[in-house]
């Protein structure tokens, strides 16, 4: 069986746009809602980082089995086999640091987005359930402004036709 995996993205400035434009309490709200999308999108870019890095730390335990194995059956390894598989421990284990810090980041990155309640276990439903959130937020804000814009424009022309 295949696994099949979902990701969707929220375009956060795209959604954001002309926010600057509300009313405080509005805005606040979008930019509660902004951030742990954000939090959810590095999360998810750490992940990729870190299969990434497995996968070429893999490659590079492979690579260094062989060289050793090469070594190991030849009688008198010659110094460019010898520096191949220097060379090829030395990657290891810089990809083995790497690795280590990525995997450091995402703990550090998961306890951030549990602690604004946001579940790391299905990521794809409350990256959904929050680009929600930031819609309605944001059509509520363009709304409040879209009245507060008729509201004074109304009030205008009863200035002016007071004056008439």
């Amino acid at each position: 069986m295949t696994d099949i995996e979902l990701r969707l993205t929220a375009d956060v400035a795209q959604a954001t746009k002309g926010v600057s434009s509300f009313r405080k309490e509005y805005q606040e709200t979008v930019k509660a809602i902004e951030k742990p999308l954000k939090q959810v999108g590095a999360f998810r870019s750490l992940e990729t980082s870190l299969e990434s890095l497995e996968k070429q730390s893999r490659s590079a335990r492979e690579r260094v089995r062989e060289v050793g194995n090469e070594m190991a059956s030849a009688a008198q390894p010659s110094k460019e086999l010898t520096a191949t598989y220097k060379d090829a421990v030395a990657e290891l284990q810089r990809l083995t640091r790497a690795e280590n810090l990525a995997r450091s980041q995402l703990v550090a990155r998961r306890r951030e987005l549990q602690s604004a309640r946001i579940d790391t276990t299905n990521l794809a439903a409350e990256q959904k359930r929050l680009t929600a959130e930031l819609g309605a937020a944001t059509l509520a804000g363009r709304r409040d402004a879209a009245t507060a814009g008729i509201r004074a424009q109304a009030a205008a022309l009863g200035q002016v036709a007071r004056e008439q």
